[in-house]
């Protein structure tokens, strides 16, 4: 019986020998997986759009289960200490540092993911009906900006965070000119300079199939200092384009509907018509003499010349006092 006690204790000894040499081996795995995951950890991406982010997603999954794995047996090894009533428990110090590491790596990953699905909704929308509710872009770049300065502000300063931030910035610097992209006034013209000549969208693009999507894949362009002036001067053409093209239908109106209100005169038995009011009729038409020479100031005029020289409003140009 005393020998059959000395063996099993012989074994015990070679077990717990063996037990940690498997700790040992242990932790050489996580010193490698430690290393391999610093050097391929997902960090920068050439195309930062949801499909590119998605695939990241599949990539930390991939390390998560290779993690889920050291933990495994990190804990039925130190089951089978206590098991041995092993003095200490084994020790696997680089498991707890790359798991945080992961860990941050994608609750960054999470949070640029989540940015670009409320962004998404937001580009589907199509600019007409989304351009009186511009504040909507507006409420969003500050609920993100605040996520995202939390971030930087705790130490979390990788590319993900940067970028994130840029493009957040980037929203805010871009919603000065977004305003005066409205277009409420615009014309095919107007549109035409903004979103082929200054933006490079495609020529097909017209209002009816833009969306909030197209703006914001030009963010960019629409946050440098010489668009919003563009776009300033832009809506300011268009709405005096509305001014003249408004008062010249009036003329137009006003010329074709005026009536002389004549009277027959018979003197020496012959008959003549005569203008009644005469007087108010000719203040009237000085009036529209007026506005037309006054629209011809305006430096958008010029769009309109042929309209005032002849055509319906021709009459009131040419009569003299």
């Amino acid at each position: 019986m005393e020998a059959f006690n000395e063996m099993i204790d012989v074994q015990k000894e070679s077990l717990k020998a063996r037990l940690e040499e498997e700790v040992i081996e242990q932790n050489q795995g996580i010193d490698k997986f430690v290393a391999r995951w610093r050097a391929l950890k997902p960090v920068d991406l050439t195309c930062w759009d949801v499909s590119s982010v998605n695939e990241i997603f599949n990539e930390l999954n991939e390390w998560k289960a290779q993690l889920e794995d050291f933990k495994e047996r990190a804990e039925e090894l130190t089951e089978n200490f206590i098991t041995f009533n092993m003095p200490s428990p084994p020790r696997f110090d680089g498991l707890a540092v790359v798991e945080d590491e992961i860990m941050h790596s994608a609750f960054s990953w999470c949070m640029l993911r989540d940015y670009l699905h409320d962004l998404k909704k937001l580009e589907e929308q199509d600019w007409i009906s989304f351009r009186s509710d511009m504040h909507a872009l507006h409420d969003l770049a500050s609920a993100w900006g605040e996520k995202t300065k939390m971030r930087l502000v705790a130490g979390h300063t990788g590319a993900v965070m940067l970028h994130l931030s840029t493009r957040v910035e980037h929203i805010k610097a871009s919603l000065p000119a977004l305003k005066y992209c409205h277009g409420k006034d615009f014309k095919d013209e107007h549109w035409g300079a903004l979103l082929q000549g200054k933006l490079g969208l495609p020529k097909e693009l017209r209002l009816e199939s833009l969306t909030v999507g197209h703006f914001t894949q030009k963010l960019d362009v629409l946050a440098e200092p010489s668009l919003l002036s563009f776009a300033k001067q832009l809506q300011t053409q268009a709405q005096g384009e509305v001014l003249i093209r408004e008062a010249l239908q009036e003329l137009a109106v006003w010329s074709q509907t005026a009536e002389l209100d004549l009277t027959n005169h018979e003197e020496q038995q012959r008959q003549t018509s005569l203008i009644r009011n005469w007087k108010d009729l000719f203040l009237e038409l000085g009036d529209k003499q007026s506005l037309l020479a006054s629209l011809k100031e305006s430096p958008f005029y010029r769009a309109f010349e042929d309209v005032g020289r002849c055509g319906p409003l021709s009459p009131i140009r040419k009569v003299r006092f």
